[in-house]
């Protein structure tokens, strides 16, 4: 994770998860069953939090929009034969699920809609979205969602899958 933060830090991007939503999507990903994707694009951090809160066999999956942050990443993951590092568009990874834990750390783009993630998902799995607004995910039929407040400026959305 420290090396993650770091290749973020020193590239000069600052939406990486910081500490607190680290600590919620770590816990989530242990929570959850089976496979966890990450969405997103940045260097590592996200996926390194999920890394931690995943039990033996189980896999991660990260999908990257920028092959330049992509490249650099890589090396991050190498020890870690559970890790598959994708670039491409995000709904690339949507293919490798069914999936107990999706991360979004920034709104979805056109191509990975709600419903889209949401047939990504065992019933019962988790999607955990940061910097997300509110609508469509809080009333979404299929989904049972609420907002956790990390700070009074900081929330993430948390979804499950009702069906």
């Amino acid at each position: 994770m420290a090396l993650a933060q770091r290749l973020a830090f020193l590239h000069g991007f600052e939406e990486s998860c910081d500490a607190r939503v680290g600590r919620v999507l770590r816990t989530f990903t242990a929570l959850a069953r089976g496979k966890a994707l990450d969405l997103g694009t940045g260097f590592g951090v996200s996926a390194a939090w999920m890394l931690d809160g995943l039990g033996s066999g189980r896999r991660l999956v990260r999908v990257d929009v920028e092959p330049e942050r992509h490249e650099r990443v890589q090396s991050l993951f190498v020890p870690y034969a559970n890790v598959t590092l994708l670039c491409g568009a995000r709904r690339d990874g949507l293919a490798h699920g069914p999936f107990g834990i999706v991360f979004l750390g920034a709104e979805p783009e056109q191509d990975v809609g709600p419903d889209a993630l949401i047939d990504a998902l065992h019933v019962g799995g988790l999607v955990v979205l940061d910097r997300a607004r509110r609508c469509p995910w809080l009333r979404h039929p299929r989904l049972a969602a609420s907002e956790v407040a990390l700070s009074d400026d900081h929330a993430l959305i948390v979804a499950t899958r009702a069906w």
